[in-house]
C-alpha cells in the first residue's frame, strides 16, 4: 500500500470515528481543537524564540592566504541519477574552476539507463583526470546509498568530503572558504546555505521562504553545537565520517538529516557558515515544491520517532525544530472543522457551536501570525513578506497531514527534485481546502453565528488568495524554464 492511500485511508477512519466520537460524546471535538491550539503555540513560540535569542557563530575567521601546501585533500561528491548532462556538466566546469589545488571530483551516476543522459557526462569527464565517473545501472539506497559508494571511491588522502547536489554551481572559492571555516574552528561538519540562480520576479518568495530556514533554525543550531546537515553545500571530516555508522545506516529518506544526527549523537562539532558557496536550482513549479517538502516533512519525522528525546536539553530541542520546520500540527483541526461542517449543526446547539468555531480559529491565527513575524526582517519589504507568507500557507493543508504514515510505519518513496523543463500538472486537490472555510463560514451565518462567520470567510479568503497567488508564481512558463546557466564564480 503506498503513501498516498495510507493517507486517504487515515483520513476517512478519522473523519468517520470523529463524526461517530462527536454523535456519542460532543465533547470529544474539544480534544482536537484544544490540544492542536496548544502545540501550534508551543511550536511557534519556540521559532520566534530562535529567532530572538543571541546566536552565537563560529569563531570569526581571519582572512589569510592559504598556499597550496596547506590544502588537503577534498573529495567532493555528487550522486546523479538521470539528470539532465547539460546541467551536470555545468556544475563539473564550475567545480573546474576552484581557485583550489588538491581536490577530486566523484560522480556517482546510479540507476540512470537513458544513454543519452550518462554518455555525454561520461565523455566531459573522460577528458579531465580531476573528475572520476563512476556509473552504477542498479543501485539500492537512494542518495544515501550513492553516497555510501562514494565514499569507498575517495583518494584516501582526502581530509574533507563536501557534497554537492547535480545542479549546484560552485564559486570559484568555494573549497578555500569551506576548508579554511573548518580548520580554524576544527569543525566535523560545516553546513552552508542553500542559494538559488533561477530566482525571479515571480518565484522569489519561494527563495526567501527557503531562506527563512537558515536564518532562523540553521543560525540557532549553532549556539548548541546541533546543526545538521541540509543536503548540500556540506563539508565533512572524512575521519569523523569513518567511525560513524555513515550513509549505509540511514535508514529514512532524508539521509542529510540523519547523517548529521549521527555527527551530534558521536559528540562531534557541527556548525553552520552563513557564507554563499554556490547556487543551484529551485523547483519550478507547485506540484514539485510540494513533493520536495513533503519528502522533508516524511523523511525528518521518522527520523524524529526513530530516536529517543530529552525535552530538557537545548540541544536536542534545537535538533526538533529543525526536524519539524516545515510541518505544522492543524490537522485536528482541519479534521474537527470538517466534523462541524457535516454534522455540527446537528450535534450543538447555538451557544456551544459559537464557541466551539471561535476556539477553532485560534491555531490558524496563531500559525499564520507566528509565520508573519517569521519572516519579518529588515531586508524584505510588506509586499515580499505578505508574499512569502502566502507560499507558506498554501503548502499548510498538505504539511499537517503528509507525516501521518509515519505513525503507522508507513515508508515513503523518494523523489527526487526534477530538473528538466517538461510542464507538469499545478494544481491538485487539496488546493481546495479554502472551500472547507467558506463552508463553514456559510454554516455560522445560517445559524446567526455572526462573528464566527466573519473569521472563517476571512480565513477562506486568506487561504484563497494564497493558493492563487502560489499556482501563478509557481506556474510553469517557457521564460521561467529558461534557467540562467551563468556560472557564479565571483570572489568571496
Amino acid at each position: 500500500m503506498n503513501t498516498k492511500t495510507i493517507q486517504l485511508s487515515l483520513l476517512l477512519c478519522a473523519i468517520l470515528g470523529t463524526i461517530y466520537l462527536s454523535f456519542i460524546f460532543p465533547g470529544w471535538i474539544y480534544y482536537l481543537i484544544i490540544p492542536s491550539a496548544i502545540l501550534v503555540s508551543i511550536h511557534v513560540i519556540y521559532q520566534i524564540f530562535l529567532k530572538l535569542k543571541k546566536l552565537n557563530q563560529p569563531a570569526k575567521i581571519v582572512h589569510h592566504k592559504m598556499d597550496a601546501c596547506e590544502q588537503p585533500m577534498v573529495s567532493i561528491h555528487i550522486p546523479i541519477s538521470n539528470e539532465p548532462p547539460e546541467l551536470v556538466i555545468r556544475s563539473l566546469k564550475a567545480c573546474l574552476s576552484q581557485n583550489y589545488h588538491n581536490f577530486e571530483v566523484i560522480i556517482l551516476d546510479n540507476n540512470t539507463q537513458d544513454i543519452n543522459l550518462w554518455k555525454p557526462v561520461e565523455d566531459f569527464c573522460r577528458n579531465h583526470e580531476i573528475l572520476k565517473y563512476h556509473r552504477y545501472p542498479k543501485l539500492e539506497g537512494f542518495k544515501a546509498g550513492a553516497l555510501d559508494k562514494c565514499i569507498h571511491l575517495s583518494a584516501r588522502s582526502s581530509k574533507y568530503i563536501m557534497v554537492i547536489d547535480a545542479d549546484y554551481c560552485l564559486k570559484t572559492y568555494a573549497l578555500k572558504e569551506a576548508v579554511k571555516e573548518a580548520e580554524i574552528n576544527k569543525l566535523d561538519l560545516l553546513q552552508f546555505p542553500q542559494a538559488y540562480r533561477n530566482i525571479n520576479f515571480r518565484n522569489e518568495s519561494l527563495a526567501m521562504e527557503y531562506q527563512h530556514y537558515f536564518d532562523i533554525y540553521a543560525a540557532a543550531a549553532n549556539t548548541d553545537k546541533a546543526m545538521l546537515s541540509t543536503g548540500t553545500l556540506c563539508l565533512f571530516r572524512f575521519d569523523s565520517l569513518k567511525e560513524l555508522p555513515g550513509w549505509k545506516n540511514c535508514q529514512t529518506i532524508t539521509e542529510d538529516a540523519e547523517i548529521g544526527l549521527q555527527f551530534i549523537k558521536a559528540g562531534k562539532y557541527t556548525a553552520f557558515s552563513p557564507k554563499i558557496l554556490g547556487y543551484g536550482l529551485m523547483p519550478q513549479n507547485a506540484i514539485d515544491v510540494g513533493k520536495q517538502r513533503a519528502r522533508w516533512i516524511f523523511g525528518n519525522m521518522h527520523t524524529l520517532l526513530n530516536n529517543k528525546w530529552n525535552l530538557g536539553s537545548k540541544r536536542d530541542l534545537n535538533i526538533i525544530m529543525q526536524l519539524t520546520a516545515w510541518l505544522n500540527f492543524l490537522v485536528p483541526v482541519y479534521l474537527a472543522l470538517l466534523t462541524l461542517l457535516l454534522v455540527g449543526s446537528q450535534i450543538y446547539d447555538k451557544n456551544e457551536l459559537n464557541l466551539i468555531l471561535i476556539l477553532g480559529t485560534i491555531p490558524f491565527l496563531i500559525n499564520i501570525l507566528g509565520k508573519s513575524i517569521l519572516y519579518d526582517k529588515h531586508s524584505l519589504s510588506r509586499l515580499q513578506i505578505l508574499r512569502t507568507l502566502a507560499i507558506h500557507i498554501h503548502f499548510n493543508f498538505r504539511s499537517s497531514i503528509v507525516w501521518l504514515p509515519c505513525l503507522l510505519g508507513g515508508r515513503k518513496p523518494f523523489y527526487k527534485t526534477p530538473k528538466d523543463n517538461k510542464q507538469r500538472r499545478n494544481f491538485q486537490f487539496s488546493d481546495l481546502i479554502c472551500l472547507l472555510f467558506f463552508g463553514i463560514g456559510i454554516m455560522a451565518f445560517m445559524n446567526d453565528l455572526m462573528l464566527p462567520a466573519a473569521i472563517y470567510t476571512l480565513l477562506g479568503n486568506v487561504y484563497l488568495f494564497s493558493t492563487l497567488y502560489t499556482l501563478t508564481a509557481l506556474k510553469y512558463s517557457e521564460t521561467s524554464s529558461r534557467i540562467n546557466l551563468k556560472l557564479q564564480t565571483s570572489s568571496l
